[in-house]
């Protein structure tokens, strides 16, 4: 048997392969926010750090963000694709929990440079061995994990206490949620309402992305808590000197966080549509088969709008009318492409809801001219 073949080399190989696929989209999204933050309005790590310290809400935010983000890489890293035979091969199981303990840490290891750069080499350590303990599954004995890495973050340990602990915690945990992790998951039965068919056409499409891709619902809490975080942060640090700077800045990060809320459920919405087409066709649906999953995907534009008004009334009405342009026009795009071409329809939509927003102010007629265009471009398109 050659050492390719041999069932040690396999426990490592599997979690590392998983780790190369998962974590550039993990990380995706808290790269672009660090580079807005740190290269746009003169924040560094130690104001974040600083502000972690004294608040317990941005301190939930950035803990909460980065979990959601990272939670679904980080649950396929106990139980990678294919390694069903590692588990029952005749080796210790001490390889295949090492190596899952390593990645998830690797995984982790951007959050810690975080605290690193904010002059807290011992608190990336913690944050590291935290956010892993905060990762295991909600599970047997594992759960003690999660809520012991909540309950460090929301009180605030120091440094020289969260590394012991999150360490000990680490070791008693792990073992158990990496056993809980080849298990099946319990699914809760949910009672089916009696709708109208549109809406319970698009009920079914998020109970269908509840089950079987709950990743994607993790992603969107994350990338609305990293919203929340950026619209603070940036409009603590950077007040604005005119209610029209500071409508055009709103209107930008509204539009923004909007697309790519909106872009982390398209793939789930379009593969549930083209499973069921058959069923619309049956009921007598095909016109609505794809317009009424428009709420499921707006819904982030309007949640991110909601966030907003906690931060500044300014621009509102033009960031409102850009991040439904933005919206529509990557619907529209997604309704005839299955999917093929999320990428590029984000890449168009989020300068031109940009534009739209900022120009809402000042030429009102204009961003609703726009965003009327695009709700007909994806009427049109969804026919």
């Amino acid at each position: 048997m050659g050492a390719h073949a041999s069932p040690v080399f396999a426990a490592w190989r599997l979690p590392l392969r998983t780790l190369r696929d998962q974590a550039l989209p993990s990380w995706f999204v808290p790269g672009i926010v660090s580079a807005v933050l740190f290269a746009k309005t003169g924040l560094d790590p130690h104001d974040v750090m600083r502000w972690s310290e004294t608040s317990v809400a941005v301190r939930c935010a950035l803990w909460g963000g980065w979990l959601a983000l990272t939670r679904p890489a980080a649950t396929l890293l106990l139980s990678p694709p294919g390694s069903t035979w590692v588990r029952s091969a005749p080796i210790s199981t001490m390889h295949p929990m090492a190596a899952s303990g390593v990645t998830m840490a690797v995984l982790h290891a951007p959050f810690g440079l975080l605290f690193f750069a904010g002059g807290r080499p011992l608190g990336a350590l913690g944050a590291v061995l935290m956010a892993t303990v905060a990762s295991l599954p909600l599970r047997g004995r594992g759960s003690l994990g999660p809520a012991l890495g909540l309950a460090l973050v929301i009180s605030g340990a120091p440094d020289w206490m969260a590394v012991p602990v999150a360490a000990a915690g680490l070791g008693l945990t792990l073992p158990a949620a990496w056993r809980a992790a080849a298990e099946p998951p319990t699914r809760l039965g949910l009672p089916v309402p009696r709708l109208p068919a549109a809406a319970s056409w698009a009920f079914n499409c998020t109970l269908h992305t509840l089950r079987t891709d709950p990743g994607r619902l993790l992603r969107l809490a994350g990338v609305l808590a990293v919203a929340v975080l950026l619209f603070g942060l940036w409009c603590r640090n950077d007040p604005a000197a005119t209610p029209e700077l500071a409508g055009a800045r709103n209107a930008t990060l509204i539009t923004v966080g909007s697309v790519v809320a909106t872009g982390t459920l398209l793939p789930s919405v379009a593969r549930f549509r083209d499973h069921a087409q058959w069923l619309t066709a049956s009921a007598g649906l095909p016109g609505l088969r794809r317009a009424t999953v428009l709420p499921l995907m707006i819904l982030p534009a309007l949640l991110a709008l909601a966030l907003a008004l906690l931060v500044s009334r300014e621009g509102l009405a033009g960031s409102l009318l850009g991040a439904a342009a933005a919206v529509l026009w990557v619907s529209a795009w997604e309704a005839r492409d299955q999917g093929r071409a999320i990428v590029r329809a984000l890449l168009l939509a989020a300068p031109l809801g940009t534009g739209v927003a900022l120009s809402g102010a000042a030429l009102p007629w204009v961003a609703a001219g726009l965003a009327g265009a695009g709700a007909a471009a994806f009427v049109w398109r969804s026919r």
